[in-house]
Formats: structure tokens, sequence, C-alpha cells
């Protein structure tokens, strides 16, 4: 059995003042190091606001009823011709791109992660470390681009630092063209 006296005292060695220069070093690092993930949401669909809806059809009515601010979402039309907003689909859709910076890590050892728990090679994925800001979006992205490849999520985002929960680690997948 060890001796007692020859233990550290605790909180020692991991201290406040190294946590905080962990935290900014590694955040240092993904702004200067980290290549660029593009994530990519769920669409967002919205009602247009510049036509009413057909609920028998399930489309545009095609009839001029806004009540939408600005030019783009506001040009009046003759009833019966298409809507030039929505163009006679009823809803809108707009894509959801965020742009971030991450550490990326290709092919991450076995004891890191368990490929023949997915089916996998380690080819096939990379490991994504970036700030804690970046944790909701990480959570609803539907794949990332990373150096021109599509990668799905694997694994849920998963908050991790030195004592502070202050990045996200997620692993992802090569997507199948």
């Amino acid at each position: 059995m060890a001796d007692d006296q020859n233990l550290p005292n605790a909180g020692l060695f991991v201290n406040d003042n190294l946590v905080n220069v962990y935290n900014s070093r590694l955040k240092q690092l993904i702004s200067d190091m980290g290549r660029d993930i593009v994530l990519t949401l769920q669409p967002l669909q919205v009602d247009c606001p510049n036509c009413g809806w057909d609920f028998t059809q399930g489309r545009s009515n095609n009839q001029y009823t806004s009540n939408a601010s600005g030019d783009n979402f506001n040009k009046s039309f003759p009833t019966g011709t298409r809507c030039p907003v929505c163009q006679g689909v009823g809803k809108l859709i707009f894509q959801r791109t965020y742009d971030y910076k991450a550490l990326v890590g290709f092919s991450p050892p076995p004891e890191e992660f368990n490929y023949t728990e997915y089916g996998i090679t380690p080819d096939q994925v990379v490991r994504t470390k970036t700030t804690i800001e970046t944790f909701r979006n990480m959570e609803l992205a539907q794949y990332a681009k990373i150096q021109g490849v599509e990668y799905e999520k694997i694994t849920q985002p998963r908050k991790t630092g030195l004592r502070d929960d202050l990045f996200v680690l997620v692993y992802w997948k090569r997507r199948h063209s």
C-alpha cells in the first residue's frame, strides 16, 4: 500500500489557473488551426406570407393576402395566377447551414472509438472538437461538410473539457454518394 504522505494534495496540480490556461489555449488552437466545417440542419419551412393556403389542395390558393413587410415577401399579383413569392407552393423553405472552426481528427484510434460497434472502418470516421457555442447546432445537424466531404453524425454531441464543459466532441461517418 502506498504511503499517504507521498500522495499529492487534492487540487494541487489541476488548479483554477491550469484550467483557465487549458481552456484559453484550446479555444485559440481551434481558432488558429481548426478546419472549416459546414453544418447542414433540417430546412426551415414556413407558410408563405404573400398568399393564402388552400387546405383541400395542400398548396397556395394563389390569392394575394400579404401582410408581410419588405419587398421580398410582399408582391401583389392577380388572383388565379401563381404567387410570385412561393411559386404556388404555399410554403417557403430556407436551407440552414452554419460555418464553424473545429479541430478534426481523421481515423481516431480504436481505443478511442469502437468501430466494430458501428460496422465501419477507421478511414470512414472523423472526430470534431469545437467550442460549446456550437452544441445545439451539432445536435440538430443532419450532416457536416469537412474539407469538401460530407459526413453524417454517428454519435450525439458530447460536452467535454478540463473541469468545465466548454467544448463539444462529435464523431462522424463519411456519407455514401
